[in-house]
């Protein structure tokens, strides 16, 4: 089961404090996803010396750039 799915699932609906990990590990796999699926993307990331090795916790989520909007 994916890390969002378990998120999801969780029965604590306000547990943050208890979700935290589980939060910040659904993040990155929903960024990896996106990396592997999005060449755009994955251009972004590098450009920004991104690596989803420097998110540890939701502490470091601010590290990850935004995915910007064209028009």
């Amino acid at each position: 089961m994916s890390y969002g799915n378990r998120l999801f699932y969780h029965r604590g609906l306000y547990d943050t404090e208890g979700t935290d990990s589980l939060f910040a590990s659904a993040i990155v796999e929903n960024v990896r996803h996106h990396q592997t699926h999005c060449p755009e993307y994955a251009e972004i990331l590098r450009k920004q010396g991104f690596s989803i090795d420097d998110i540890k916790s939701v502490d470091d989520l601010w590290k990850i750039p935004p995915f910007p909007h064209y028009f």
